[in-house]
């Protein structure tokens, strides 16, 4: 944060860095329960210092004031310190939450979701609607289809009985941003608590911000937990995009969520490349590791993350000019060859350049992005 002028509260988590540039910190909190209110950063009494506050009376629909009843722990407080790398491969907000209350897990599953609501709003009323995404979910390989709400109005063909006694996976929308609650209830699969694609549809006025926005949210919003962003749009809904197609793409690696939910019409990804449509047909939604590549919080970011032996790569631009990276290999195991496919920014936004190479822990390739471009790549040993 950079704002020595303005005297206000603020949400967290609050990403700083240090006067000196020596190190970054993140503020936020963690293990909250129903005893305890969220708190806010403020600056209002003091604008060169910052503090923790309760909201004020009517912020919220939760009491203002923590209720205590002995014998009591208070929530964490949790600063995270080092340099961005060390912060967005950080899992400090789960690792000092309470630990899963739920002995029986095998059933809870992370996937990839195809989702209505982004290109047709209300579509979860029509059976038609909802059908139709559920066949795309099926050719693109994805487990899941979100049935959003208006489901006890849907019409057109098909109705959905009352759900009891399933094992049920919970996604919030519309929400405030986790706090370490997904270690302790592992159901809770994602959560939104972010301006997303969807927030794109409510006017012109923000998508000029998308980019930059893309190329922050991993710091100030993904690392304290899952986010459903409802990323990977490649048509237009109500608004249109200013991102290119590989920036868009990128959005699948670059952002984290238990339920990654797809938000584009089917022709938006029947439409693909083969090689652009194979890689949301393959790449996946829960990471063993992550490595920050390159960054500059706004500009730019690369990142990589592996599952299993397979490592995945996406990059997006927040700038409105083209620009080259280079990327370094030097996070692969040592003495294994991996096939690498690069799909990066053609010629135009909505243009793809596929490339197909062998890379090892010593390789590096240079990558070009158009402006609030982006790219991806897949890793797989050979």
């Amino acid at each position: 944060m950079n704002n020595d002028n303005i005297q206000q509260t603020w949400g967290i988590p609050a990403l700083f860095n240090a006067a000196d540039a020596s190190c970054c910190y993140l503020i936020h909190e963690a293990d909250l329960n129903s005893s305890y209110c969220g708190k806010k950063l403020s600056n209002v009494d003091n604008k060169s210092k910052y503090k923790l506050t309760f909201p004020d009376p009517g912020e919220g629909d939760g009491e203002p004031q923590p209720t205590i009843t002995l014998p009591w722990k208070s929530p964490w407080r949790v600063i995270i310190i080092g340099g961005l790398a060390d912060i967005v491969e950080s899992t400090l907000i789960d690792d000092v939450s309470t630990p899963s209350l739920i002995t029986k897990t095998d059933w809870i599953k992370p996937g990839v979701v195809s989702w209505n609501y982004w290109s047709s709003n209300h579509g979860t009323k029509d059976f038609k609607i909802v059908s139709e995404f559920a066949d795309l979910a099926a050719e693109m390989g994805w487990p899941y289809t979100l049935i959003d709400w208006e489901w006890d109005q849907m019409s057109n063909g098909g109705n959905l009985e009352d759900a009891a006694q399933f094992e049920i996976m919970v996604y919030f929308h519309g929400c405030i941003v986790p706090r370490g609650w997904a270690r302790t209830y592992p159901h809770l699969m994602t959560y939104e608590a972010i301006r997303g694609a969807e927030w794109n549809n409510n006017g012109p006025e923000f998508i000029y911000q998308v980019p930059e926005h893309n190329a922050t949210a991993l710091f100030t919003r993904n690392v304290v937990g899952s986010m459903d962003y409802t990323p990977v749009t490649f048509t237009n809904s109500q608004i249109s995009h200013i991102t290119s197609y590989g920036h868009e793409l990128a959005l699948s690696v670059l952002f984290e969520s238990g339920m990654q939910h797809m938000a584009d019409r089917s022709e938006g990804y029947q439409g693909l490349p083969d090689a652009a449509k194979t890689f949301l047909k393959e790449v996946p939604n829960a990471w063993d590791d992550t490595r920050l590549i390159d960054v500059y919080p706004g500009k730019d970011i690369v990142i990589a993350r592996r599952k299993g032996n397979d490592w995945f790569i996406g990059g997006v631009s927040g700038e409105q000019i083209e620009k080259g990276k280079q990327i370094l290999f030097n996070f692969l195991p040592q003495g294994i060859k991996y096939k690498l496919i690069l799909i990066a920014d053609g010629k135009h936004d909505k243009a793809f350049d596929t490339q197909y190479m062998v890379v090892d822990k010593s390789s590096s390739i240079n990558v070009k992005m158009l402006r609030r471009g982006g790219f991806v790549a897949s890793l797989k040993p050979m």
